[in-house]
């Protein structure tokens, strides 16, 4: 549960840099070498995109979630100095919306989801026990 968004939690860490005075290459870097995550490195990859003099690198377009590909295109805003913080917080609540309704649907799949071993395992085991001893009892009595 931990690792449930981890855009969600750089959105927090950058918005909590950004309101004590940090820059946000300084909170990109203290972010990235705290967390191990695939959004961690692709932080780690933008910066050293950056570094090289590539802007806007094309793999921006293949990341797999709209809000990771707005996060950082607002990064690369910030470091161009715009001001940000505004656009964080408005990421931020959306995103915090966004875990919600995943938690719900999840929740909701999850009786369907835990009713599979009941169904596969003990629902037959039961018709086993049940059935097994009229069975044995029929072929002893064909015999």
């Amino acid at each position: 549960m931990e690792d449930l968004a981890p855009p969600l939690k750089f959105v927090l860490a950058l918005r909590v840099g950004l309101e004590s005075g940090n820059s946000v290459s300084s909170t990109i870097q203290r972010y990235t070498k705290a967390h191990r995550d695939d959004f961690s490195q692709a932080l780690e990859r933008m910066l050293f995109d950056r570094n090289r003099g590539i802007e806007n690198p094309d793999w921006i377009n293949s990341m797999p979630s709209v809000y990771r590909r707005a996060i950082v295109r607002l990064i690369i805003r910030g470091l161009h100095g715009q001001p940000i913080l505004t656009e964080v917080a408005a990421i931020e609540a959306e995103l915090v919306a966004a875990c919600d309704i995943e938690i719900e649907s999840t929740l909701q799949r999850l009786p369907v989801i835990t009713l599979i071993p009941l169904l596969l395992i003990q629902f037959p085991a039961f018709l086993i026990l049940l059935i097994g001893p009229l069975l044995g009892q029929l072929i002893k009595g064909l015999q």
